[in-house]
C-alpha cells in the first residue's frame, strides 16, 4: 500500500516525528524535500534534515550550503545575490527544472540565470516569460550556433511582461522567434498557453512547432476550442462575453469550480442595457463567480442580470460599473466587491438566505438588502454612498468600516460587536421606519455622539472611556490592527485562523502610528506594579504573545515608500524593517543582519515580542520576553505598524490595555523624560 503524506509547513513535519522513531525515520529516509509553503518552513527544515533533490516550490532564497549538498535542484531563485554568484555558478549544473519569470523582485536573478545559460547542462523542464525564454535559448545555444546539444524535455510559457499571452500578430512573432532557437526533433514539447481562445484559427496555423493551448473562451470559438483548453486551478476565463450559457457543456466536462466572466483590464466589456441578457443557469461544480471589467455602455443607465445558482458559495465583482442582479442568491455565503461603482441589488426579503459576510471596498454607490440569519460580518473600506439595509442577526459578531463616507446601514447595537471604525463621516444606521438610531443607546449616547464617534475613531472593546475617544485630540489612540485577509481574522485581540486558512503571508496594519505633525498627545502606560501613568507619547509600542508554532515578523512600514501589497514579511521590501522569528535576524529594506534570538519554533514555548517607535530619536526597536535589542534609525515621518503571519498557533495583541512584559515607563522614565516631546 503506498501513501501520500501531506506536509504544508515544518509544524506538521514537527508533529509528525514526535510520534516515534519510525515517523522520524520516514523523514531522515525522505528522498525530495516536502512541498513547503514558505521559506520559514524550509530554513527549518534543513537545519535537521538533507534530501537528494532540493524542490524549491517557487520560494526565494538568499544562498544556503543546502544546495551544494543536493544532488538535484528544482526551480530555485536566489535572492539576492551579492556575494554568492561563485557560489551559485558552482550548482547550476545540478538544477533539472528552472522558472523565468517577470518578476521585479528577482530580477537580478533571473538576468543571472540568462547570462549563464550555458552553464544548466542538466536541465529537464523551463517555464517563463516569452521574452525571458527568448533570451535564455539564445544565450543556451550560442545565439543559435549550437543546437546540437541537449534541450529541456519540456518548455512552458503563458505570459509576456507579466501578463496573460494573448494571441495576435505581435505574439505569434515572439513564439516563432522563441522557436528558432530550439532545436526540432520532437524530443522537446513547447506548450504555449494563451489567455483565450481565438475566433481566427489562421493565427493558430501561423505558429510552427509548439502544443497550442488556451485557459479561456471568446464568443464564436473555432473547433479547437475544446481540445485545447487547459487549467491549472480549476477555474474557467471566459472573456468579452455575457452570454454565458453557451460554454456550460465545457464547464461540466472541466467540472470547474471557479468561472471569471471578464473584460479586458483597461477596456472594460460594454453591454448595451437595453439588450436582453438570457438568465445564466450556473452549473452545479461551480462554487465561485467572479465578475470583472464589465460595465454598462450607457452611463447612469443600468444592465440587468441574472445569475441562478443554488450552489454558488462566493460572489465576486471587480472593477466593474452600472449592474443590477436581478435573482436571489440562496447558497450566496460571500460577497466581495471591489473597486466598484453602481452595483445593486434586488431589494428583496429572500435575496441573500445564507450571505456570512460582506466586504466592499474603494467602491461608490452600493445598494443590497440582506436578511440572513447567518450574517457575521461587513467590512467596508474606502467607500462612499454604500447603502445595506434589512435585518442584522443576533450572530452578527463584526464590523469593520474605514475611511467611508455617507453610508447607510441597518439597525446594529455596538454592545457585543468586535468593532472598528475609522474616519467614516455621515454614518447612519436606520430602523425599520428608515429612522437614525444610535448603536450606542446602551452607553447613553444620542445619535449625534454615535456619528462623531464614526467620523474619529471607535474599536471595542476598548481600554479608552467614551469620553476619552469623543475628545481625541490629546491622547495618541493606537489604531487596531486590521487585515483584508479571509484567512486570518483578530477577535479579542486574538488572531485566529478561519476555515478558509491556507499558508501564506499575511499582513495586519496600524495606520497612523507616528504622524509627524501629530505633536504633544499624551497615553497611558502600566508600570511594573500594574498602576497606571498618563506619559507624553514618545514612545510608541506594542507586543504580541505567541504560544506555540508561529512564524511572524514583526515591525513598521514607511508610508509612501512601502508597497502595502499585503503578502510579504516585513523588511524584506523597500520602507520596512521587520524582525524575525524563524531565524531571529533583522530585516531592514532587504537587507538582512544577525539581531535577537529565533522564537516560536516549538510547540510548548511561550514569547512576548514588542516592537517600539522612539518618536524623538527617530528610531525602532525591538524586545524580545522583555528585553531590548538595540535601535535602529529610521528616516520616515509617517510610520504604519505592522506584523506579517505565515502560520501561527497563538497570536495575542496588547496594545497597552494590559502591562507590557517590557517595562515601558521605567525606561521612558529613564531616557525621555528631560526631552522635548514630538
Amino acid at each position: 500500500m503506498n501513501v501520500v503524506l501531506f506536509f504544508p509547513t515544518y509544524r506538521d513535519i514537527y508533529r509528525f516525528i514526535k510520534v516515534n522513531h519510525k515517523c522520524l525515520d520516514t523523514i531522515k529516509g525522505l528522498k525530495t524535500n516536502p512541498m513547503f509553503y514558505s521559506s520559514e518552513s524550509f530554513v527549518s527544515f534543513f537545519k535537521r534534515f538533507q534530501t537528494d533533490t532540493f524542490e524549491v516550490c517557487g520560494i526565494y532564497f538568499c544562498y544556503n550550503e543546502w544546495f551544494e549538498r543536493a544532488r538535484c535542484i528544482k526551480s530555485p531563485y536566489f535572492h539576492p545575490l551579492i556575494g554568492y554568484q561563485e557560489k551559485i555558478l558552482n550548482v547550476l549544473p545540478k538544477i533539472v527544472s528552472l522558472d523565468l519569470c517577470s518578476d521585479d523582485t528577482i530580477s537580478d536573478t533571473i538576468n543571472f540565470f540568462i547570462k549563464y545559460a550555458h552553464r544548466f547542462t542538466k536541465l529537464q523542464s523551463i517555464t517563463g516569460s516569452i521574452e525571458n525564454l527568448i533570451k535564455f535559448f539564445k544565450q543556451y545555444t550560442n545565439n543559435g550556433e549550437n543546437m546540437f546539444i541537449q534541450f529541456p524535455r519540456l518548455i512552458f510559457t503563458s505570459t509576456s511582461n507579466n501578463n496573460f499571452l494573448q494571441l495576435n500578430d505581435q505574439t505569434i512573432d515572439l513564439v516563432n522567434e522563441l522557436t528558432r532557437y530550439i532545436r526540432q526533433n520532437g524530443e522537446t514539447r513547447i506548450i504555449v498557453l494563451f489567455n483565450t481562445h481565438t475566433s481566427n484559427a489562421d493565427l493558430i496555423k501561423r505558429m510552427k512547432g509548439i502544443e497550442y493551448r488556451h485557459r479561456g473562451f471568446i464568443n464564436n470559438p473555432t473547433p479547437y476550442c475544446l481540445e485545447n483548453y487547459c487549467s491549472f486551478d480549476g477555474s474557467f476565463l471566459i472573456q468579452n462575453t455575457i452570454e454565458i450559457n453557451q460554454f456550460n457543456i465545457i464547464i461540466n466536462k472541466a467540472y470547474s469550480n471557479s468561472e471569471i466572466i471578464s473584460g479586458i483590464p483597461g477596456k472594460s466589456l460594454l453591454i448595451n442595457p437595453n439588450q436582453n441578457i438570457a438568465p445564466w443557469s450556473i452549473p452545479e461544480s461551480v462554487k465561485k463567480v467572479s465578475l470583472q471589467y464589465i460595465s454598462s455602455e450607457i452611463e447612469n443607465n443600468m444592465v440587468s442580470l441574472s445569475l441562478i445558482s443554488n450552489n454558488l458559495k462566493t460572489l465576486k465583482i471587480t472593477e466593474c460599473k452600472y449592474l443590477r442582479f436581478k435573482t436571489p442568491f440562496p447558497s450566496l455565503e460571500h460577497l466581495i466587491i471591489h473597486i466598484c461603482d453602481y452595483i445593486s441589488f434586488e431589494m428583496i426579503d429572500d435575496m441573500f438566505l445564507s450571505l456570512i459576510s460582506i466586504t466592499i471596498s474603494s467602491s461608490y454607490n452600493i445598494s443590497l438588502s440582506v436578511s440572513s440569519p447567518k450574517l457575521e460580518e461587513i467590512l467596508l473600506f474606502f467607500n462612499e454612498e454604500i447603502n445595506i439595509c434589512g435585518k442584522v442577526p443576533s450572530s452578527f459578531s463584526k464590523l469593520f468600516i474605514r475611511q467611508s463616507k455617507n453610508c447607510k446601514l441597518p439597525e446594529i447595537s455596538f454592545k457585543t460587536l468586535n468593532l472598528l471604525i475609522e474616519e467614516s463621516p455621515h454614518l447612519e444606521f436606520l430602523n425599520k421606519s428608515n429612522q437614525r438610531i444610535s448603536p450606542m443607546k446602551y452607553e447613553g449616547l444620542s445619535v449625534e455622539q454615535s456619528e462623531q464617534l464614526c467620523n474619529l475613531l471607535l474599536y471595542l472593546p476598548s481600554e479608552l472611556s467614551i469620553n476619552e475617544m469623543l475628545n481625541p485630540s490629546n491622547h495618541f489612540i493606537f489604531r487596531r490592527f486590521y487585515s483584508v485577509s479571509k484567512s486570518l481574522k483578530i477577535v479579542d485581540n486574538r488572531v485566529i485562523k478561519t476555515e478558509d486558512f491556507v499558508d501564506d503571508n499575511y499582513q495586519f496594519y496600524s495606520q497612523k502610528f507616528y504622524v509627524k505633525n501629530n505633536k504633544n498627545l499624551k497615553m497611558k502606560v502600566y508600570d511594573s506594579k500594574n498602576e497606571l501613568h498618563e506619559i507624553p507619547a514618545s514612545i510608541r509600542y506594542f507586543e504580541l504573545t505567541v504560544s506555540g508554532y508561529n512564524v511572524i515578523s514583526i515591525g513598521i512600514m514607511g508610508v509612501g515608500i512601502y508597497p502595502f501589497e499585503g503578502s510579504r514579511h516585513l523588511g524584506w521590501d523597500q520602507g520596512s524593517i521587520g524582525f524575525h522569528s524563524d531565524c531571529g535576524d533583522l530585516f531592514n529594506e532587504g537587507k538582512a543582519s544577525e539581531y535577537g534570538i529565533p522564537f516560536g519554533l516549538n510547540e510548548d514555548e511561550v514569547h512576548i515580542v514588542g516592537c517600539g517607535f522612539d518618536t524623538i530619536n527617530s528610531q525602532v526597536f525591538f524586545t524580545l520576553d522583555g528585553k531590548k535589542y538595540p535601535s535602529i534609525n529610521v528616516r520616515w515621518t509617517d510610520i504604519t505598524a505592522g506584523f506579517t503571519v505565515t502560520d501561527m498557533d497563538w497570536i495575542e495583541i496588547n496594545y497597552g490595555q494590559n502591562p507590557f512584559s517590557f517595562d515601558l515607563y521605567q525606561y521612558y522614565v529613564q531616557n525621555q523624560r528631560f526631552c522635548i516631546i514630538v
